[in-house]
């Protein structure tokens, strides 16, 4: 709970104050919660002491406002049917992100792969009058593939990368309008993004 208060008075001379209490908004509170559980320590009973001890002796002793655990999380970078985890691996990730959707959380440590993409738009639009098919260059990141080395587009389709330097050509047709693309530069790589029914479709890093 934290005090809020309010200023009544003339031009806000603050001459009288109302006080309360409040409760943090919902977003201060998931903050919070998620230091603590990526801080959250691991410990075993002691039977000595009838207490809790930090299971790496090297930690210092949690409080009781810390987070404490008794049994690891499921590892959900490989395949377990247990759990119904399908890994990670061949997962699509962003690169420049520090999220979990980062290639390098995502991944878990595995690296990931970079795939050359070009992809062959229908367009008709106005501002491009002679335009039949335009042509976009995408750079794919993908984590390490557990099986077939495969590089999969955004939309679910699969091509095989069987010339490293030539990138693979995809081609699908659209009846909507594509208007010009505009380039966006992060990192080393070069992301292509375009508006299709003014939805921009960015181009997605893929993992191993």
């Amino acid at each position: 709970m934290k005090v809020e208060c309010k200023c009544h008075g003339v031009s806000g001379s603050c001459e009288m104050r109302t006080c309360w209490r409040a409760m943090p908004t919902f977003q201060r509170i998931g903050a919070i919660l998620k230091e603590k559980f990526d801080g959250a320590t691991e410990v075993r009973p002691s039977i000595e002491t009838n207490e809790l001890k930090p299971l790496n002796p090297q930690f210092k002793p949690h409080t009781d406002q810390d987070l404490v655990y008794l049994e690891d999380s499921p590892d959900f970078c490989e395949a377990d049917k247990k759990t119904g985890s399908l890994g990670t691996h061949g997962r699509r990730c962003e690169k420049s992100s520090k999220a979990i959707e980062g290639c390098d959380l995502m991944c878990c440590g595995r690296g990931y792969t970079t795939r050359q993409v070009k992809v062959v738009e229908r367009c008709k639009s106005p501002s491009l009058t002679d335009c039949k098919h335009l042509s976009l260059s995408q750079v794919a990141l993908q984590c390490v593939p557990g099986g077939e080395d495969e590089m999969r587009l955004p939309d679910g389709r699969g091509s095989p990368n069987t010339q490293a330097e030539q990138p693979d050509t995809i081609r699908h047709q659209s009846g909507t309008h594509l208007h010009r693309p505009s380039n966006k530069v992060v990192g080393r790589h070069s992301h292509t993004q375009y508006d299709l029914n003014t939805n921009f479709r960015r181009l997605s890093l893929y993992s191993r």
